[in-house]
């Protein structure tokens, strides 16, 4: 009879793992009503370097070496990871890669000022499906192109990527790069959405521009590669228009871009995101941060709902390494807490087996040793390089005591929690890129 039910048990959950939807065109929602929130907060930033923290996971090994960026696969329910790989003269990937002999060159195409000064749509469009051919073949998803700002002045140093200083020509010869590109069942990313027009501060420089000289000269490409080429994707740039950073603003990625002009597909950051904050740019229509990392997904859940932090065995919260090659940088990850003299709340954290604390001089050292609540702000790293000390501020008496004869650790913290991030935008932008990916040849 236990064997019987043994064999039940495991048969339903077989019948249950069955069960999970498998993404298609025609179930989307249905794929999206069945994801967990870590599992959307995952979906919508890129994947950098892999962490799984609160059931977030963050990271993929690049499945094309030298590819900008990754989306991570949700395997479950058979959503895809996507490679996005520079452009826009060509793919650019590594050429070589470990464990073969084989080599992976791309061709050089011409640059988008050389392929607009043909005033040629038909030769445009069988350069860029030659080239999109090659992004096909070399296991690429989404090519980061065709930039397309507009050349306002002769020393942006971008320039040869870009088409014209004409807002029409370069919205045609756009939407010809567009056609080529995605006849080969991959996608492109239109960038850099919009004012773009200089490399001095671009992280920070405030385009300042009237109405009608956005809409007639700066928009009117986008616009043109959406109403004639479809693109899939649009990439936001790292200035700021009037004010505001372009992936947060609502005008730009929602009222303009999907309202107006009908666009369809998803709209990613440019690499890092400049000054844009994840819980505006969902709200304003930023569907995917890139190149993502477990950070960025954290964010997005903590502004969803509440996050514990977890601890290690000798109690010091637990901590993420961020992405800096010459500096060991971390992040503690309080989530909504914040340690505190004057803390209000209390976090009661059990040691693990063989870990005892006790206070001397001020401090609580375990087993010994000092364990710490904060670290060195990122910042610091690239003023003292190599000198740089990770850790900062150690657990002291003042934000913590011991209860259990030492086996417990109690910190004193504020609680910080604000639900800044609608379900709803979340929803909406993870249903934008699961369309996309239903356009691509998965």
């Amino acid at each position: 009879m236990k064997r019987f039910f043994l064999i039940a048990a495991t048969g339903l959950l077989t019948l249950s793992a069955l069960a999970q939807p498998q993404l298609r065109k025609d179930n989307i929602y249905e794929v999206l009503k069945a994801m967990t929130l870590e599992e959307k907060a995952t979906l919508l930033v890129g994947g950098a370097r892999a962490a799984t923290v609160n059931g977030v996971t963050s990271g993929v090994a690049h499945q094309v070496p030298g590819a900008a960026g990754n989306t991570r696969p949700i395997e479950r329910l058979g959503i895809p990871g996507t490679v996005l790989a520079d452009g826009p003269a060509g793919l650019r990937i590594q050429p070589t890669r470990q464990g073969t002999n084989d080599t992976f060159y791309c061709t050089g195409f011409p640059v988008g000022t050389l392929l607009a000064s043909s005033w040629d749509l038909d030769l445009v469009r069988k350069v860029t499906t030659a080239m999109g051919n090659e992004v096909h073949e070399y296991g690429v998803d989404v090519l980061l192109a065709p930039g397309m700002n507009i050349h306002r002045n002769p020393l942006n140093g971008r320039n040869f990527e870009y088409f014209s200083e004409d807002p029409v020509l370069s919205g045609w010869m756009a939407a010809a790069y567009v056609q080529g590109i995605q006849s080969n069942d991959v996608g492109v990313s239109v960038k850099h959405y919009a004012l773009n027009n200089q490399e001095t501060n671009r992280h920070a420089n405030n385009s300042v521009a009237g109405e009608r000289a956005i809409r007639e000269i700066y928009l009117e490409p986008f616009r043109i590669s959406v109403a004639k080429g479809r693109a899939m994707s649009f990439m936001t740039s790292y200035n700021l228009v009037n004010g505001v950073p372009t992936a947060d603003d609502f005008d730009l990625c929602t009222n303009l871009a999907r309202g107006e002009w009908g666009f369809d597909g998803l709209i990613m950051t440019d690499w890092n995101g400049g000054s844009s904050t994840p819980s505006k740019s969902m709200h304003a229509g930023n569907d995917l941060i890139t190149p993502g990392g477990f950070e960025k997904s954290i964010e997005i859940l903590t502004h969803m709902k509440k996050v514990e932090p977890e601890f290690e065995p000798n109690g010091q919260v637990k901590k993420y390494r961020i992405g800096i090659p010459f500096a060991e940088v971390y992040l503690m990850l309080w989530h909504d807490y914040v340690p505190s003299e004057t803390g209000e709340h209390r976090i009661r954290v059990p040691l693990g087996e063989g870990f005892t604390a006790a206070e001397k001089d001020g401090l609580i050292l375990v087993n010994g040793e000092k364990i710490y609540y904060e670290a060195t702000p990122i910042f610091e790293a690239f003023r003292l390089r190599d000198r740089f000390p990770p850790m900062k501020s150690p657990v002291d008496t003042k934000i913590a005591y011991l209860e259990d004869g030492g086996h417990t650790i109690v910190y004193k913290v504020e609680d910080h929690h604000r639900q800044t991030i609608c379900r709803g935008d979340v929803q909406r932008c993870a249903v934008n890129i699961l369309r996309v990916m239903c356009r691509l040849r998965k």
